[in-house]
This record gives structure tokens, C-alpha cells and sequence, in this order.
């Protein structure tokens, strides 16, 4: 009878890990955009991804002069000044501050918020241009060229030498 009360355990808990896997984005299911459509027949593009998988892309699709680390989602708060309850989830990557270069791709409750966080990587990027003008004024045209976007309930901030490529590749999403 005890065999039979610890094997039915382990089945339980064997279905309840299959079932909670299943809520993961699979490899097919990132990055995917889908298409709604409002009562006015406007499509209404709606952006779903992994934050990590935007991030590593540009990441590897650019050349960067510095070698940028992945950020913490601490990091992340105290460079942006934000608080924790502003994301989702995060993944961000940055310069070991010789340069002003960094990735941050943030996933917001709604795009409400979204656009809130806009602001704060808005006011991280002229912050650094006010550190950085006297001493890398180099660094001060990178900030100048930085790449803001809100998709849909998403930011993202691309500070590197090459912003088109950087816009190319975040517009795949």
C-alpha cells in the first residue's frame, strides 16, 4: 500500500514539472510576432519575445569596442534608477564604464509601464552625457546616436557605435 501511495506521488510530481515546462516559450514560440486585428480592422501589431534572446543578439550582431558584461537585475535598478517592480524581466549587458556602450532589453507588466521606463533609459542616457562630455567626448556622440524603442510592452536601449544596425536587427522583433 505504501508503494503504491509514494509511486502515485511521483507520478503527481512527474506531471506537475511536464506541466509547468510547458508554460515556457519554446524555441518556435520566441520571438514571434502575432496579428490582431482592433474592432476597426487596423492591424494591431502585438510583440512577444525573450528579452534575453533580443539582448544576445545584439550582442553578437555588433561590434562592440568594449567588452560588456551582463547586468543583474540590481544593476539594472541602480543604473536606471528604477525601482524593482517596474520589470518583468531583464537582460542587460554593460561597459565597464570606459566606454558608454550597454544593452538593456526590459519585459514591463503593459505598455503603460513601458513607456514610463522609456523615460528613465531617456534620463540614463543624458546622464551619461553630462558625465562623459568633459573627459570622452567620443563617447558623448555615442550617446547621441543611443537607440530607444518601446514595442509594445517592451523597452529597449542600444548604446554602440552602429545604430542602424542596431535598429535593423531590434525591428525583426
Amino acid at each position: 500500500m505504501k508503494r503504491i501511495i509514494i509511486l502515485m506521488m511521483l507520478g503527481m510530481l512527474v506531471f506537475a514539472g511536464c506541466s509547468k515546462d510547458s508554460d515556457k516559450n519554446t524555441g518556435e514560440e520566441v520571438n514571434k510576432e502575432q496579428e490582431n486585428t482592433n474592432s476597426e480592422d487596423e492591424e494591431v501589431k502585438v510583440h512577444e519575445f525573450d528579452v534575453q534572446v533580443l539582448a544576445d543578439e545584439l550582442l553578437s550582431g555588433i561590434k562592440f569596442e568594449d567588452e560588456l558584461g551582463a547586468g543583474r537585475d540590481i544593476v539594472l535598478i541602480n543604473q536606471y534608477e528604477i525601482e524593482e517592480g517596474d520589470f518583468v524581466k531583464q537582460a542587460s549587458y554593460f561597459s565597464s564604464n570606459a566606454t558608454t556602450e550597454e544593452i538593456a532589453v526590459v519585459e514591463c507588466e503593459n505598455e503603460e509601464k513601458a513607456k514610463e521606463l522609456e523615460k528613465a533609459f531617456e534620463d540614463r542616457v543624458a546622464a551619461r552625457k553630462e558625465v562623459f562630455a568633459d573627459y570622452a567626448p567620443d563617447e558623448v556622440k555615442r550617446l547621441d546616436g543611443a537607440v530607444i524603442k518601446v514595442l509594445g510592452k517592451y523597452v529597449v536601449l542600444c548604446v554602440c557605435a552602429e545604430p542602424e544596425l542596431a535598429e535593423s536587427i531590434i525591428d525583426k522583433y
